[in-house]
């Protein structure tokens, strides 16, 4: 059930990130415009109906391919600024699970493309609802960052929960 919250939230918040415009593993400059590939997997569930409402404000065209995959077209600055509210987005949703009284997180840090994350958290034990929260909702944004700044479909991202003292509880990987 709390993947499928996890999914459900991340959908909604790819969906609105996307408004702001995206990129993919196709990225072409030319005459200051960029060429987007959002494969299926970053972009589920989004709607023709929803991407004509936006045509002009975030990109300039789309279209959807036969393996659903959406390619948008859009402007240098409209990439630039959709990677700063990607990266905005990210850091927000790290501020808001640290400042979640409900939890056991006490910071998150990471490095600058999002493949890196380190969590602390108040206790020495490593509350799974915690540390499952934190690498759904990372692994997906720091995929998703990567994949639009680099343009690779299989980008890692690796997690290590730290105690109060800063001693490693545990390390998790994901490359897929």
């Amino acid at each position: 059930m709390k993947k499928l919250i996890l999914r459900l939230l991340f959908s909604l918040f790819l969906l609105s990130m996307v408004g702001c415009s995206s990129q993919s593993n196709t990225k072409e400059a030319s005459e200051e415009m960029i060429t987007l590939t959002l494969i299926p997997q970053f972009v589920p569930d989004i709607t023709d109906e929803w991407l004509d409402t936006n045509i002009g404000t975030y990109y300039h065209s789309f279209e959807r391919q036969d393996d659903d995959s959406v390619v948008l077209k859009m402007t240098t600055e409209q990439y630039d600024n959709y990677i700063d509210y990607i990266r905005s987005g990210i850091i927000s949703a790290t501020q808001s699970m640290v400042a979640n009284d409900h939890n056991n997180v006490t910071d998150i840090s990471f490095n600058d493309n999002f493949s890196d994350f380190q969590i602390t958290v108040k206790t020495d034990a490593l509350y799974r609802s915690d540390a499952d929260s934190a690498y759904y909702m990372f692994t997906a944004y720091g995929r998703f960052y990567q994949y639009l700044t680099t343009g690779l479909e299989d980008c890692s991202v690796t997690f290590t929960y730290l105690d109060a003292d800063g001693n490693i509880l545990q390390e998790d990987y994901i490359s897929e």
